[in-house]
């Protein structure tokens, strides 16, 4: 090679390193600078992570300041992620779960794939065992959980099994039960998004003995750490339960809708009750600790730290000692009736009670009891456990079963018997159907319609003889409420009945039933869902022929004739199909009959205890109906009152305050001797007005009603009480005896009476 070839040579060398070079510096240089910021957070993100600091959740007071809801201190187990392979994170996984299950821990589990006795592999969509839910419910959830897994909505659950193993690299060695733990806690992950910056919560409230263990072991375990959060906490146990609701952790779904900036998917939400309609004020807003951590993810220091704000505090017109009084009247009453005690006849059923106690003049609700209650603790972690699930929610549930979710305060609407005739009565008192002192001759047996019989003959084969309303209420005499309602006509009746708020929602801040208000548009609400009974369930006809069927409904059509030439002409040939649907037209006839059984709180009425109680404080206020209300105010964490409930009120009845005082008159005798409820009142320290009612409910006993105010002479609050099967309105008048004594200080000393009194009841 000659001297001219290498020179040549050399220089191409030259430039090839030169460009080398060059493209090394351009590269370097744009890592550093152009990109050098990304790649700095990259870097902190890897070396930093932010483990968020729970805010407590806001308090919830009693009108008086008393805890009923509250926070305590408690530790967390959490996954973070950590640059382990799949491998080491499955053994870690099934490391963490083994030492909790040793404990006795309760940790999250919502993965529904179950093996069964022969290690088969099956999906149960169900929240617990015997949760009581429709086939079209479990198909919504089996769908939606498919979906946020990538799971193809035809796949079995063997083949959602070994889908699931190899996404997470779950080798053979482990056995059946072991490879669901790493899988439930691996969906966990995935639902929530496993982000190094967010820590994925396993389970809560874990005991020293875990903690110390998880510690000890710390080095073993990368990725999992012990946080410390608060959990919720119900000092007061079952005490109005119903009232304060329960949390629940976050699911996929609902996540997609909440704000991200608020709620992370580890997160408890408001579910029922207080808790869920004041969920934006209980809410607090999480805080924050950057720490720095090494590559296996354990924590080497705090770099800085941000205080969480605590929710606001929710101060509710609830009176703790009045709501005890209620809860515990009805717990001993009940147990009175079931085994005969206090010469009560004996009915084994009365399992189920409620009581509502409201300000007459504001609407403020001061209790509102349903029994069985349940204690809202156990929801404290996000759910209860199994067994405490089947307990709650009972199988195979007729209405006889008590159900302590239920809120049968709010929720559970039933006829109200006799304690509806002060309806019947001011409405014949208005309309001038009858007068003050018109005495109306009770005959046994009313000789109209069906020809219903009063209580008295139907028991005894006695009458009351001549009675105006006064007496009429004090004795419950049918007859005479038969004949106002007959002269008053059903119209008018349903009308005066609406206007006290009867069958129709209050507007109560927390979940409540309408019930029904016994009319005529009741009977065509009835035929049109036995109409799609006919069609949904027992498949006779389609919904264009439920469309032409339901227009006869409304029409009110009820002669065979019509209706018959309408089934041929929408082709409804079938025996079977034509005489349900026959009977099922024939049935939105109203007759005098219907009117009779509503004037006396039969036939089709069904309210709620919380809606007779407002009857009751909308009549003996002398008829402005407020809005029944939970809340008092909202304070800040720090004391600021952010928001304060002022009463609303929703109608003004203009009633003639003579015809109230006849009424109430009525109602004071009731508590006297000769009264139905004088066994409760005699000698009472006060005057009080009441109205015992005995609710027929065929095929069970009687439910016992009682509803009534105090003081007689200027009412502060009313009541309503009501035993499911309890047999005598009688007997629920002594639940009540036990609210006004607590309400007015009378099961107190003399001394503590006088600071009841001063204080705000």
């Amino acid at each position: 090679m000659d001297l001219k070839e290498f020179k040549q040579r050399f220089i191409i060398f030259i430039i090839i390193i030169t460009f080398l070079f060059s493209v090394i510096a351009g590269r370097l240089i744009q890592l550093q600078v152009v990109q050098g910021s990304y790649y700095r957070e990259w870097s902190d993100e890897k070396r930093l992570r932010l483990i968020a600091v729970k805010a407590p959740r806001g308090k919830i007071v009693d009108r008086n300041g008393v805890e009923l809801a509250n926070n305590r201190p408690s530790f967390s187990v959490d996954i973070v992620r950590t640059n382990i392979d799949d491998n080491k994170l499955n053994s870690v996984i099934l490391d963490m779960i083994n030492i909790l299950k040793a404990n006795n821990e309760e940790y999250i589990d919502s993965l529904p794939l179950f093996i069964d006795n022969t290690n088969n592999v099956y999906f149960n969509f169900k929240s617990f065992e015997n949760e009581d839910v429709t086939e079209e419910t479990l198909k919504a959830r089996e769908k939606r959980w498919k979906e946020n897994h990538k799971i193809d909505i035809g796949d079995d659950a063997k083949k959602t099994w070994e889908i699931l193993k190899e996404r997470y690299h779950i080798d053979d060695t482990y056995t059946m039960q072991e490879t669901r733990d790493i899988m439930n806690v691996r969906t966990i992950m995935a639902e929530q998004g496993y982000k190094s910056y967010q820590p994925v919560t396993i389970a809560r409230d874990v005991s020293d003995k875990t903690v110390a263990e998880l510690e000890e072991k710390h080095i073993y375990l990368p990725g999992i750490v012990v946080d410390v959060e608060p959990i919720r906490q119900y000092p007061e146990g079952t005490l109005a339960s119903q009232v304060l609701g329960y949390i629940s952790r976050i699911d996929p779904e609902t996540m997609k809708q909440l704000d991200t900036k608020k709620y992370s998917p580890d997160d408890l939400i408001g579910t029922v009750g207080i808790e869920k309609s004041f969920e934006e004020y209980l809410k607090g807003t999480d805080g924050g600790e950057y720490v720095e951590v090494d590559a296996l993810g354990r924590k080497v220091r705090s770099v800085s730290y941000k205080e969480p704000v605590p929710g606001d505090t929710v101060k509710l017109t609830i009176n703790a000692d009045v709501q005890k009084a209620a809860e515990q009247g009805l717990e001993e009453t009940m147990k009175n009736i079931r085994e005969g005690n206090n010469r009560f006849q004996k009915s084994e059923y009365a399992n189920i009670g409620a009581a509502v106690v409201i300000d007459v003049n504001t609407g403020e609700v001061i209790a509102l009891a349903s029994v069985p209650s349940f204690d809202p603790n156990v929801f404290a972690k996000g759910s209860p456990s199994v067994e405490e699930y089947a307990e709650l929610n009972p199988q195979n549930a007729t209405e006889r079963t008590p159900k302590p979710l239920w809120n049968y305060a709010t929720k559970g609407a039933i006829p109200p018997g006799s304690t509806f005739k002060m309806v019947t009565g001011i409405a014949g008192l208005t309309e001038g159907v009858v007068t003050p002192e018109e005495k109306i001759l009770d005959t046994g047996v009313y000789p109209y319609a069906h020809r219903p019989a009063c209580w008295l003959w139907n028991e005894y084969h006695r009458t009351h003889g001549l009675v105006n309303i006064t007496k009429a209420i004090q004795v419950s005499c049918n007859i005479y409420f038969f004949e106002v309602a007959r002269r008053l006509g059903i119209d008018k009746l349903a009308e005066y009945a609406k206007r006290f708020g009867l069958g129709e929602k209050t507007g109560i801040e927390i979940e409540e039933q309408a019930g029904t208000l016994a009319s005529p548009e009741v009977l065509k609400s009835v035929a049109i869902n036995d109409l799609y009974y006919i069609k949904n369930v027992l498949k006779m006809i389609d919904q264009d022929q439920l469309n032409e069927l339901a227009k006869l409904v409304e029409a009110g059509e009820t002669r065979d004739s019509v209706i018959l030439k309408r089934l041929d002409e929408l082709g409804i040939k079938e025996k079977d199909a034509r005489d349900k649907i026959l009977y099922t037209l024939k049935g939105v006839q109203w007759n005098l009959g219907m009117t009779l059984n509503a004037s006396i709180g039969q036939g089709q009425n069904s309210f709620t205890p919380l809606q007779m109680a407002n009857y009751i404080a909308t009549l003996v206020n002398g008829g402005v109906r407020y809005r029944p209300h939970l809340l008092k105010e909202i304070d800040s964490f720090d004391g600021k009152v952010i928001k304060t409930s002022k009463p609303e009120v929703v109608d003004r009845l203009n009633l003639d305050q003579e015809y109230v005082k006849y009424i109430k008159e009525g109602m004071k005798a009731v508590t006297e001797m000769g009264g139905t409820a004088s066994g409760a009142f005699v000698n009472y320290p006060i005057t009080v007005g009441g109205k015992t009612g005995t609710a027929q409910r065929p095929p069970y006993k009687p439910y016992g009603w009682f509803v009534g105010f105090a003081p007689y002479d200027k009412p502060e609050i009313a009541v309503a009480v009501v035993i499911y099967e309890g047999g005598s309105g009688s007997y629920s008048a002594y639940v009540a005896k036990s609210i006004f004594d607590a309400y007015f200080g009378f099961n107190k000393p003399d001394d503590q009476v006088k600071t009841q009194n001063t204080s705000e009841r």
